[in-house]
């Protein structure tokens, strides 16, 4: 692949990164360390698997460190949301003197539209080690009602 300026000279193949694990990707990844501070949580916004099958949707989302009392979720109609903190107190102690101690508190939040409704009425949720299941089952198609003539 040459690359071409618009006077079509040539750039120089210093100028080029080799590949995209080179160069290029370190400058990308520098550029959004700058902009995007790492979260110490390590949860801003749970990371998730949306799973459809013939029933309903199977969401599974990742919540290390988050106690069940401190999820939130709401579904209506097509909209999930998943509202939720984290809150993580870490101490090192010796004897009874407090040494060190570092808290932690985050709040994080994950909306989502799915493709078809839900029947709310019936929707499950799971916490078990680190990981949310919500089973959210599809709501019935509504039958024509028959009407007789009288």
């Amino acid at each position: 692949m040459n690359l071409v300026l618009r006077n079509g000279f040539p750039v120089s193949r210093a100028l080029r990164p080799t590949t995209f694990n080179g160069s290029l990707e370190r400058l990308m990844d520098s550029m959004f360390e700058e902009f995007l501070p790492p979260q110490e949580s390590g949860i801003s916004s749970p990371r998730m698997n949306v799973i459809e099958n013939d029933q309903g949707f199977v969401v599974e989302a990742d919540m290390p460190g988050v106690a069940r009392e401190d999820i939130k979720l709401s579904v209506e109609n097509r909209r999930v949301s998943i509202e939720g903190e984290v809150k993580q107190e870490l101490a090192q102690k010796d004897g009874h003197n407090l040494l060190h101690s570092e808290r932690l508190i985050s709040k994080f939040s994950r909306n989502f539209t799915l493709p078809v409704a839900v029947d709310e009425n019936r929707a499950e949720a799971r916490l078990e080690n680190g990981v949310l299941r919500l089973t959210l089952p599809k709501k019935e198609a509504a039958q024509p009602k028959k009407i007789t003539v009288q």
